[in-house]
């Protein structure tokens, strides 16, 4: 294993990173730090690709993030990830933007390692049933609860439906959870002039190409519930966002 434990890439923010009031789009950091991460597999190994060779992929399971501040158009940020210590099912990868020496956004994620060989059975895997050549760092606790779900008496409402094309799928042909944020922040209500200071997702089935997903919502203060429900009847992410004030 290498003692090398931080993986760090910079970016730039670009026009078609932001919403139409100028405001990043919540999915933009979340996908940065995921590629980050994808690049630390394919420098150190093994890469996503050896692994979905053998059969193998990681599957996110819960995502939480808090948003400090949001970059502008064209300022330059730095995404940094790494893994804390691997332990039964769970696989943690934690994350960090930074702008210059100032954090503005923390990430704390919990992924599963999965056997897609057999697609219909999806058989979960430990999390050291991979020799992974990188480093282990420590645990960021953001606050979060261990476990996210909506609370069962969220008076949640049907506020639209959201079709999964193209353009949101990745090459497992299911809407790729960095889609998630995104498509939850454009079922908020009253979101207009407020920008989004944390949210959580809970990937509970994935949404297939071409499915139609219904779309809940519940509303308390300044905070916001979502759950997309898929076509066949199950709920497929749960997620909360908050909003403040600019």
């Amino acid at each position: 294993m290498s003692d090398r434990v931080l993986f760090c890439e910079e970016h730039r923010i670009d026009a078609h990173d932001v919403d139409y009031e100028g405001r990043l789009r919540p999915s933009v950091l979340l996908r940065y730090l995921q590629d980050a991460a994808g690049h630390a597999h394919h420098l150190v190994g093994p890469s996503l690709e050896e692994l979905r060779e053998k059969g193998m992929a990681y599957i996110l399971s819960r995502v939480s993030m808090k948003l400090y501040d949001l970059p502008a158009v064209y300022d330059h940020v730095c995404a940094q990830t790494w893994i804390g210590p691997l332990k039964g099912y769970s696989f943690h990868r934690y994350g960090r933007i930074l702008q210059g020496d100032r954090v503005i956004g923390e990430m704390s994620s919990v992924w599963a390692l999965t056997d897609i060989s057999d697609p219909a059975a999806r058989r979960l895997l430990r999390s050291d049933a991979v020799q992974l050549h990188f480093g282990v760092g420590q645990p960021l606790d953001l606050g979060f609860a261990p476990r996210f779900r909506l609370p069962p008496d969220a008076e949640l409402a049907e506020v639209g439906e959201y079709t999964v094309r193209y353009a949101d799928c990745d090459q497992n042909r299911h809407m790729n959870n960095t889609v998630y944020p995104d498509m939850f922040r454009g079922f908020a209500s009253e979101a207009e002039g407020k920008r989004v200071s944390e949210f959580e997702v809970s990937y509970l089935a994935e949404a297939p190409m071409g499915d139609r997903l219904t779309i809940l919502r519940a509303v308390q203060g300044n905070e916001q519930l979502f759950r997309s429900i898929r076509s066949d009847g199950r709920v497929g992410a749960e997620a909360r966002m908050v909003f403040l004030d600019e």
